[in-house]
């Protein structure tokens, strides 16, 4: 069983330590089944892939947003524990005896990546300071030294106490990141492929450059903004869509700030017919004529949710994409949008939220909200004509795009000396990397609205 050949990896390899602050431990591993489990890596970049036959790039599941295994744009249940990568290799040196030692040594160089797949999954470093950390579910490293006993008349076992739950790890509690899977690899090869997928992942990006990622179903971002009669809070008088197509997005560089990505936003504005009179004046300085992204619509108020229907989507539109909705301060377009008829807890498009407000909160680490006008300035957006809910639409979703550019090209390192360690920009467990949709909920009075 003996090899002259030097193993790919050894147990000295200058892997980071692993890091394993903002992890809880259990003792006991969930259930985790790979026989009916469909786990590929489809996410690699072609030019990755090539080469690499221990990585199987056969199509996922169309649905991007339910947890049915493993896929490279979801993360792992919580349930789920994990064992270390590194410490799977260092095993034979570290918790086996010295009759034994070298013996089960042989063995994992030989078979630990030969003819058997791992499930990879990958944790970032929240703080980005350290490569990321590769896992293996703990059940499948179960099944290998279950069949190392059988083939080497052993008893090999994770080790119990302190250092057993190092091989159990679980995330998710407290609303922690969770592992993203990776792929499914059975040579050194592919692993290597998987590593550096995973460490590209967390790399600046060159926003100078097209993304360097491909999705295989494209989201579409909506934002709201809805403008009511200062008079009478609940007479609706316009309503501003705006919508960037990240399918749009391909092979087009954002620029230093998205500025690139804004011409693609598809503007829309409507006017309700009956309250076109209806013009703010004394707390804001309305202007419903004034759109500046396209032509206004003046629609009767019964005309108003459809309108918006054909836009955002309904349980009957052609398009069934993943919608996520976008306003700053969103609960009050939110409200609004109920106000006009528009059920959007019901849309089974709509899968997420994002409210501007609170990013750019974040970002300045502040328990102040800014209005959207001092926003933009903040950001070098040039805006004009505020509060016409179709320009404010406009401008809301360009914040997003230029805060979110602005924190991928400079990484989470960015200011780190001045940083409190653990509290990230703009960082809420996983929705600091997109992480797991929260669907928009509904009213109370609607809470059991189906």
């Amino acid at each position: 069983m003996a090899s002259d050949a030097r193993s790919y990896w050894d147990p000295e390899d200058s892997d980071d330590d692993i890091n394993i602050s903002m992890i809880s431990k259990r003792a006991s591993p969930a259930q985790y089944s790979c026989e009916t489990s469909n786990y590929y890596l489809d996410s690699l970049p072609v030019s990755a892939q090539e080469g690499y036959a221990g990585v199987s790039a056969t199509a996922l599941p169309h649905n991007a947003f339910e947890f049915s295994g493993p896929d490279p744009r979801n993360v792992s249940e919580k349930e789920t524990t994990f064992a270390p990568f590194k410490l799977v290799k260092k095993y034979p040196y570290t918790y086996v005896g010295k009759s034994n030692k070298k013996k089960v040594g042989e063995y994992f160089k030989e078979t630990l990546l030969q003819d058997r797949a791992w499930d990879f999954f990958s944790q970032c470093d929240p703080m980005a300071l350290k490569d990321p950390l590769l896992l293996v579910p703990t059940t499948q490293f179960e099944e290998y030294l279950n069949i190392a006993n059988h083939q080497l008349g052993v008893s090999l076992a994770i080790p119990r106490g302190a250092a057993g739950e190092q091989f159990s790890l679980t995330f998710g509690e407290w609303d922690t990141p969770r592992p993203r899977f990776l792929g499914r690899a059975s040579d050194a090869s592919a692993v290597d492929a998987l590593k550096a997928y995973a460490r590209s992942m967390t790399t600046n990006w060159d926003s100078s450059k097209p993304t360097p990622f491909r999705s295989r179903e494209y989201v579409r971002f909506v934002c709201v903004d809805i403008e009511a009669y200062e008079r009478e809070a609940r007479l609706v008088t316009e309503v501003g869509l705006a919508v960037l197509d990240t399918e749009d997005l391909i092979d087009i560089c954002p620029g230093d700030r998205g500025e690139n990505w804004f011409s693609l936003v598809q503007a829309y504005h409507f006017r309700i017919k009956e309250r076109c009179h209806m013009v703010n004046s004394e707390f804001v300085h309305g202007c419903p004529e004034a759109f500046d992204f396209g032509k206004s619509q003046i629609l009767p108020f019964t005309n108003i949710n459809s309108a918006v229907s054909k836009v955002i989507g309904d349980k009957e539109s052609e398009d069934q994409r993943p919608v996520i909705l976008v306003g700053h301060d969103i609960k009050q377009d939110l409200d609004y949008l109920r106000q006009i008829g528009y059920k959007y807890w019901c849309v089974p498009q709509i899968v997420d939220e994002v409210d501007t407000k609170d990013m750019f909160q974040r970002i300045e680490r502040s328990l102040n909200g800014r209005g959207l006008a001092t926003l933009c300035t903040e950001l070098g957006i040039s805006g004009h004509n505020y509060h016409n809910a179709g320009n404010d639409a406009v401008y809301t979703l360009q914040a997003m795009i230029a805060m979110a550019i602005e924190r991928t090209i400079s990484g989470s390192g960015k200011d780190e000396d001045s940083l409190t360690q653990g509290n990230d920009e703009w960082s809420d467990g996983d929705m600091d990397d997109g992480g797991c949709p929260k669907k928009p909920a509904p009213p109370v009075e609607y809470a059991n609205y189906s």
